[in-house]
């Protein structure tokens, strides 16, 4: 019975959440930010209990919020207050995927990820740092790292994420042989192949990463895997293969896609100062 009213009680919430979250965007158009920022921060604050958020949760709800903080500047203050509540769980050894996940998130919508290097020298000194948090944190920073003479480090996780997306390749492809559901091995070959072409561009192994997006694009020629390239092609910086990513896409797709992918890539696009 007490689990019963649990789940009912993570419902309420998750609706709730929900709610709040298309509230806020509607305060924000009306100029009341500190009721929006009100609604953002409950929504975010419950998003966890909301059932295929996933993309929402680490994306678009931060985003807004610090996008809100340009006007209105307790946003960022309460972005600033959830990250470091996180860290300390983190510099006290917390290892909890979800907890990484959003501090190495919220220190991206900060525009403040160089603060993980320092993080990440601590906890590998005292014996704490994850494997986890090390992978997030490489790729959060591959500037430093690559620019620092600690390009092993990019090396070391190209290497471990190549081997992974040519496995998960090759079950994608079985998957098309022998017909199964393949639409998570198809999810996680795009998720991995963005991975493993942004670790390229950083560590400027621009041959490999062309042969990459030829057997990718050939692999799965559909709107999300242009998505995918196109975004790490963006936080890369490399402006040259975002306007080549597109000129393919405009010759395969019909205008409503390129307008998606415009839209997309738009809202990933950091704010010039």
């Amino acid at each position: 019975m007490e689990a019963h009213k649990n789940e009912q009680e993570r419902i309420l919430l998750a609706e709730e959440a929900v709610m709040q979250y298309d509230t806020a965007g509607v305060l924000v158009r009306q100029g009341k930010f500190e009721e929006a920022l009100a609604c953002y921060l409950f929504a975010f604050d419950h998003s966890t209990l909301v059932s295929g958020w996933g993309g929402v949760r680490l994306s678009f709800l931060p985003a807004e919020i610090a996008r809100l903080g340009k006007q209105y500047k307790p946003a960022i203050e309460a972005l600033q207050q959830r990250r470091d509540e996180r860290e300390k769980l983190i510099l006290e050894g917390e290892t909890d995927f979800s907890l990484l996940a959003e501090w190495t998130c919220l220190n991206r919508y900060l525009e403040d990820s160089k603060r993980e290097v320092t993080i990440m020298a601590k906890l590998q000194e005292e014996g704490k740092l994850s494997e986890d948090l090390k992978r997030a944190i490489i790729r959060n920073n591959f500037a430093h790292y690559f620019n620092e003479s600690k390009s092993e480090e990019i090396l070391d996780e190209i290497r471990r994420k190549g081997r992974f997306l040519m496995f998960t390749i090759v079950d994608f492809e079985m998957s098309l042989l022998f017909p199964t559901n393949s639409t998570l091995e198809k999810q996680s070959v795009i998720k991995q192949g963005e991975e493993v072409y942004e670790l390229l561009i950083a560590s400027l192994q621009e041959q490999r990463a062309d042969e990459l997006e030829i057997r990718l694009l050939k692999l799965i020629p559909e709107k999300e895997m242009f998505l995918g390239l196109m975004l790490a092609s963006l936080r890369t910086g490399s402006s040259a293969r975002l306007s080549r990513l597109f000129d393919i896409a405009r010759k395969n797709f019909a205008k409503e896609i390129i307008s998606w992918l415009e839209t997309k890539v738009s809202e990933h696009t950091p704010e010039k100062h």
